[in-house]
């Protein structure tokens, strides 16, 4: 699997996990539950992309300074989980960061997704892009284990 579909694998679960947390049907340890999958899942993509893809695009001069802000990006995001780390999750300040949790990831994605993905493929061959997809999964493997 090329490293656009895998990335993409991933941000897919991790909407998914939003919606379950943000749905009505989800209190006390269900969402305690969710919450912790959310943020394992986060935090196992985040180091896994930033070891490979990340680390093969900020090598190139023409998208490095993208690379930089999404680097930025991921610190905000671990920042927001961090605080949501103290906080009840049944209160409704939980809720509150976990929409602005939300946004924040939603709009990393969307400039992935839409802007270095794009930039991406001009600059890597299909073979890098299977070669870095491949290397992300087994670094996410090791992460589980």
């Amino acid at each position: 699997m090329d490293i656009y579909a895998l990335i993409r694998q991933d941000h897919q679960r991790v909407k998914e996990l939003f919606r379950k947390l943000e749905s009505e049907e989800a209190t006390g340890e269900a969402k305690a539950r969710l919450y912790d999958s959310l943020k394992r899942e986060l935090s196992m993509h985040k180091e896994a992309e930033e070891a490979t893809f990340y680390a093969a695009l900020s090598t190139l001069p023409e998208i490095s300074d993208r690379i930089e802000e999404a680097l930025e990006e991921h610190v905000d995001i671990d920042e927001l989980l961090q605080e949501m780390d103290e906080i009840e999750s049944d209160s409704e300040t939980f809720m509150a960061q976990l929409a602005e949790l939300r946004e924040e990831v939603e709009h990393h994605v969307g400039e992935e997704e839409n802007e270095i993905f794009a930039r991406a493929r001009e600059l890597l061959t299909d073979e890098q892009a299977e070669k870095i997809g491949a290397e992300m999964q087994a670094q996410k493997e090791r992460l589980v284990s």
